[in-house]
Order: C-alpha cells, then sequence, then structure tokens
C-alpha cells in the first residue's frame, strides 16, 4: 500500500499531539515547514530501576577502592530525533541517544535495537522507543549488580557526584509527590506538607512537627528536641540546619544556646567569670589547679574563691577564711 507524503505528514502530527499529552514534561519539539526534516525534537526518558542499587566507579577521579554509590535512581536517557519527510512509511525517523552513565557501546548497542524495531513495525515509533527504553533498557543491556560504571569527567564535575545530585533530586521529588500519615496529628499529608527527618525518615506534618519542636524550645526542655515518635530507636541529634529549617532562625538561635547552657551547667570544670558585668561561662585551667581565666574580658580569678588572682599568695582567700574561723572557735 502506498503512501503519499501528506499521509506521513499527517501520521507525524498525530504523533507529536500524542507525545505532548503523554510526556508534557519530557518533550520538546520545533516545526519548520521549510526543512527536509518538518519536526526535530528531543524526548527524555526515565529508566525504571527496580530495586535501590550499588554503584563502583573505576578511572577518571575515582580510584577502585572508593566507596561505591547507592543509588534509586538514574539520569534519564534523552532521545533526540527529526522526522523525515517519508516516516514513517517508508524510512525510520534519525534519532541517536545520549546518557551521561552509559558506556558507548551500550548507547551503540540500543540504537541498533531502537531501529531494528522500526524495521519489525513501520509505523509511528517514538512511543515504542520510549517505552522500551524506560522498560527494558537494563535487561536488554544485560547489566549485572553492583554496577560498574567508568568516571569520565562530566565539565568540572565527576560523573560520581552527578549521579548522587541527581538520585537525591530524583528522591525528593517523589517525597513531595506522594502523601503520608503524620505521626503527631495521624491525619493523612501531601508530601509537600510533610517533613521527613534525616537521622531516621520518621515524617511528620511541617506544621505538626514546627509547633511541637517551638513548644520544647521556649519551655526549655532542648534535651527533647529529636525525633516524635516513641518507637523511634535513632540516637542521631538533629543537625542545627535541620532544626533551623524546621523552626526558623530566632528560635534555632535559642536551641542552640539553651543547649549550650545545659552543657556547661553539668561540666564540672565549668565556672562563671566573677566580674558581674560579664559572668561568662569559664573552663578551669587544667595545667593550674585555680587559675581560671575569663575567656570573654580576660579576667583572672581563683577557681575555690572567685577572688582575682593572687601569684604571690601560697593559698587562696577561702582557705584563709576557713583558718581564721578555726583560730576563732580555738
Amino acid at each position: 500500500m502506498l503512501f503519499s507524503t501528506e499521509d506521513c505528514c499527517i501520521q507525524q502530527e498525530n504523533e507529536i499531539l500524542a507525545l505532548e499529552a503523554i510526556y508534557p514534561q519530557d518533550f520538546t519539539y520545533t516545526e519548520n515547514d521549510e526543512n527536509p526534516s518538518r519536526y526535530e525534537g528531543s524526548l527524555t526518558i526515565q529508566i525504571s530501576i527496580p530495586h535501590e542499587i550499588m554503584i563502583y566507579f573505576t578511572g577518571g577521579n575515582n580510584l577502585i577502592s572508593d566507596l561505591p554509590l547507592k543509588v534509586r535512581h538514574l539520569p534519564p536517557v534523552k532521545l533526540i530525533f527529526s522526522m523525515p519527510s517519508n516516516y514513517p512509511t517508508e524510512e525510520c525517523l534519525q534519532f541517536k541517544l545520549e546518557c551521561c552513565w552509559m558506556q558507548r557501546d551500550w548507547i551503540r548497542r540500543l540504537e541498533k535495537r531502537l531501529l531494528k524495531i522500526w524495521e519489525e513495525e513501520r509505523d509511528v515509533i517514538l512511543f515504542r522507543f520510549a517505552e522500551f527504553l524506560q522498560n527494558n533498557t537494563l535487561d536488554y543491556l544485560q547489566v549485572s549488580y553492583p554496577l560498574r560504571i567508568y568516571d569520565d569527567n562530566v565539565g568540572q564535575t565527576t560523573l560520581k557526584a552527578l549521579l548522587r545530585t541527581y538520585d537525591q533530586q530524583a528522591k525528593n521529588q517523589d517525597f513531595v509527590n506522594g502523601h503520608f500519615t503524620c505521626g503527631i496529628c495521624l491525619e493523612e499529608k501531601h508530601g509537600d506538607k510533610c517533613y521527613r527527618l534525616n537521622s531516621c525518615q520518621h515524617v511528620f506534618c511541617q506544621i505538626c512537627l514546627r509547633e511541637y519542636f517551638m513548644m520544647l524550645i521556649r519551655e526549655g526542655f532542648v534535651i527533647q528536641v529529636k525525633c516524635p515518635d516513641p518507637s523511634c530507636k535513632s540516637q542521631n541529634k538533629l543537625a542545627k540546619e535541620e532544626i533551623t529549617e524546621i523552626v526558623g532562625h530566632e528560635m534555632s538561635q535559642r536551641y542552640t544556646e539553651l543547649l549550650e547552657k545545659q552543657k556547661l551547667e553539668t561540666d564540672p570544670l565549668v565556672t562563671y567569670c566573677p566580674r558581674k558585668i560579664c559572668q561568662a561561662p569559664v573552663r578551669k585551667d587544667s595545667a593550674i589547679e585555680k587559675l581560671c581565666v575569663c575567656t570573654k574580658c580576660t579576667f583572672a580569678f581563683c577557681w575555690f574563691c572567685q577572688r582575682t588572682w593572687y601569684v604571690i599568695l601560697p593559698v587562696c582567700f577561702t582557705k584563709i577564711l576557713f583558718n581564721s574561723f578555726l583560730f576563732i572557735d580555738k
């Protein structure tokens, strides 16, 4: 059955419209009636990974002994295409694949496989290409795990750093798009209204977690500023940056001050500067039993009697007074 150029144009237009609807964020194209290839564009395809995988890097800036990277998402494959005037009935669209982490041999094998798919079907084919790349790439390439990748520099960023950044961004997007039950109010909330603690990965809605932490800080119970889940076994403290993100800079500053104050109050080697205009915490000089020097106002004083440091005296005022009382009693 013969098809005219006009028939090919109609099929191309329909394919473009369908891909726009299916991949609104990942499909781009340009149209130029004067070019032999009326439509040119690209399609970004996410490769499905069945589970978290371990990646080892060799060469480049990473030694073989480098720690591996565990990821749940890999950067996508980009399919760049142009549609000849007699596509799809007589000629396949012209295309090439780009992927930052794939070996060149893998890309060549995939391109040959895609061309074979068109030869078998001889029809509009971009959706079939995308479907194959998304669901069958790793199986077709017979990729074994852990995955081993040569680390070639991408600009000034190593491939390992690039994959780590992409995986974290993809995980964050998955979290934003998900739904979670808050461990405080027990209501289901959309991901963009929730917060996941870094230390234990427990999830709470942002409002509940912020109000809970702010109440603890206002009341001075800073030791209790940790995961609210009673079953949480994480012993890791929340980082200052994380607390700031949850309660804001002002409350985070108060949290830090109260935590430091409580730490000093329980430290047996810490006293306070006796000058009323200072009263900063001072740690005892371990080299000299009684000497304390305030790091804020540089005042030197005795640990025991809290008076100005007296180098010429063999004993401090506390002992002198004690001996005086003993003499009076006698």
